[in-house]
């Protein structure tokens, strides 16, 4: 997990948040057509003092059977 908030209530993929979340998107789209994905996505991400809305770039690719997802430009805000 990242540590997307999210995770605390129901655990990752489970919340009526997961369906919208760009990394899933971008990785189930991969794992389905082999296509690879680019695009921002953002999480609220758990720290200590609170949750922080954080910004990354992110790939996919198709390796075998497998999907690897490369996080770049990771960023706090929306900025």
């Amino acid at each position: 997990m990242i540590g997307c908030r999210h995770t605390r209530e129901r655990g990752g993929g489970r919340t009526r948040h997961c369906k919208s979340c760009a990394i899933r998107q971008c990785v189930t789209h991969t794992l389905e057509t082999g296509e690879p994905c680019r695009k921002k996505a953002y999480a609220d991400i758990g720290v200590v003092n609170g949750d922080r809305r954080t910004r990354f770039l992110i790939e996919t690719e198709k390796v075998s059977t497998f999907v690897r997802l490369t996080i770049h430009e990771v960023r706090e805000g929306q900025g």
